[in-house]
């Protein structure tokens, strides 16, 4: 987790938490999010309720996928996390490439967790049934990719369900989609330079 020391200090009991879990393989994948953003996403799985449900759009190589999966190992009851993405990086600044095969050795650990769905995003709410308790989307981050994605997985999220945005810092299009279809339904949020999170109505 290449961060420097101040910059975890205010996550430092998720830290811990995480390392003591046995978790630490998991720092080592790449990944464009920071050590906050990734100790976020494992301090509100933790969080979740037993048989909980938790569902990723864009999951690249890995890295967000198992601090997710890790809070969700966690939880005593259990819960699952449904990985959703084509893994053709088709929008990736560094190229399109197949990472499917990374993604799954990157995972592994996690297997009896995770559950992958490959394929688009929208094609993949088509034939989805389950109600999600916890939904992280960091797939296109254009304005019409975005709202698209938000629209076709808003409708399974629980009353009460917390849905978070990467890239909200930077990238105009997410930020829009916060601003016109989460917040107005947000009965408590927080945020991250580059990262939105809200327990939505």
């Amino acid at each position: 987790m290449a961060a420097s020391i101040k910059s975890i200090v205010p996550f430092l009991p998720d830290y811990i938490r995480f390392q003591l879990g046995g978790h630490g393989q998991a720092r080592r994948i790449f990944t464009h999010m920071t050590s906050q953003e990734r100790l976020i996403l494992y301090r509100l799985a933790c969080r979740q309720a037993a048989g909980s449900v938790l569902l990723e759009i864009g999951s690249y190589l890995g890295a967000s996928s198992c601090f997710l999966a890790a809070g969700a190992s966690e939880i005593r009851g259990g819960a699952k996390v449904y990985c959703v993405d084509t893994w053709n990086n088709e929008s990736m600044s560094e190229g399109q490439r197949d990472t499917w095969l990374e993604f799954k050795e990157n995972t592994f650990r996690y297997r009896t967790i995770i559950v992958s769905l490959r394929g688009h995003s929208i094609e993949v709410a088509r034939d989805f049934h389950e109600k999600i308790d916890l939904l992280f989307i960091d797939g296109d981050h254009s304005y019409e990719g975005c709202r698209a994605d938000v629209e076709s997985w808003l409708p399974y999220l629980k009353a009460g369900g917390l849905i978070i945005m990467h890239d909200y810092g930077w990238a105009e299009g997410v930020k829009k989609v916060v601003q016109e279809f989460i917040s107005p339904r947000a009965t408590k949020a927080g945020k991250l330079p580059n990262l939105y999170w809200a327990w939505i109505k």
